[in-house]
Formats: C-alpha cells, structure tokens, sequence
C-alpha cells in the first residue's frame, strides 16, 4: 500500500461531528502531512539521512535552508525546551540559533555517517 492509499484509508475512517443547526459540506479538505523525523526517531537519525532531507527539499525550493529542515528545527527546540537538558546549553542553542544552521550543513556533509542530533549538540558553542 503507498502512502496516498494510507492516507485515504486514514481519513475514510474519521467522524465528522456537526454542531447542532450547522449544515456539513458536500466534501471536507482534509491535509495529511507524512512527517519522515520525530522526537522518538531522531536519536537514531544520521548526517547522511539529514543531507537528504536538505536535498530533497532544495529540490522543492533552492532556497531552503539547513535550518528549515524539519529535523533540524525539531532538535533545536528539543535542545531548548526539553527536561534534563542544562540551562547554559538551551541558552546556547537559543542564542545561536542563526548561525547554528550552515555549521551544521557543514559538519554533517563532512560526516554522513555521524549522529544527526550529536552533530547539531556538538556544534553548539559552550562558552
């Protein structure tokens, strides 16, 4: 099955509930986004995977950057707002957020077969 047909499936199977009076359309518009990066499959996410996903989407737009990739943007905010992570490292991130995104390109078109989430951690200034 592709991921259209699953799609469909998905959205075949969902309730509408109407509010009492109002009157539903004759189609509803539903979007389904198939999102490739979560928090749980990050840990496990390369550099070569990560150069990708900026591939790919430099297909789409020429202009797109490192920092727009979903990966990207998604350990970020982990690195900033998730428990357990050190104060002076979620302001790091957040004070480098800018210039965070063509380090990381660099080192990771460097290093493919390194660990996408050690690789933007590591890219981070400590001081």
């Amino acid at each position: 099955m592709q991921l259209d047909d699953l799609a469909i499936a998905f959205v075949g199977t969902m309730k509408v509930k109407v509010k009492e009076g109002a009157t539903l359309p004759g189609s509803v518009v539903v979007p389904v986004a198939f999102e490739r990066d979560t928090i749980f499959t990050l840990p496990g996410k390369t550099c070569g995977e990560f150069n990708a996903d900026l591939a790919y989407a430099r297909t789409l737009s020429p202009v797109v950057t490192a920092g727009q990739v979903r990966a990207f943007r998604l350990t970020t905010g982990m690195m900033m707002l998730m428990p357990g992570v050190p104060r002076d490292k979620q302001l790091a991130v957040l004070r480098n957020l800018k210039s965070l995104p063509p380090l990381v390109e660099a080192k990771c078109a460097a290093s493919p077969d390194a660990k996408f989430v050690e690789t933007v951690t590591g890219v981070v200034p400590t001081h």
